[in-house]
């Protein structure tokens, strides 16, 4: 990927740890970056103004892993978790 000064001035995208998580720099839907996982075992969108937390992601090898992601819709006025 691109250095962090020649990318989107999104929060997911400047942050190194969340941005390892990218599948790519392109939003596949407008405020969303697919994010993968270090397992290969599923993606998700997740919003482009927000990061993940080294301290809610675990992984033991490639069988198993576990986040936590949590985030607020202001727009709506919803909170969602993962």
């Amino acid at each position: 990927m691109d250095q962090p000064n020649e990318l989107p001035n999104h929060r997911a995208i400047q942050d190194p740890y969340t941005r390892s998580f990218l599948v790519s720099t392109n939003e596949p839907e407008d405020g969303f970056y697919e994010m993968g996982t270090w397992t290969d075992a599923y993606s998700l969108y997740i919003p482009n103004d927000e990061k993940l937390d080294e301290t809610f992601y675990q992984k033991r090898k490639d069988y198993w892993e576990e986040f936590w992601y949590s985030w607020n819709d202001e727009d709506s006025n919803i909170s969602y978790s993962v």
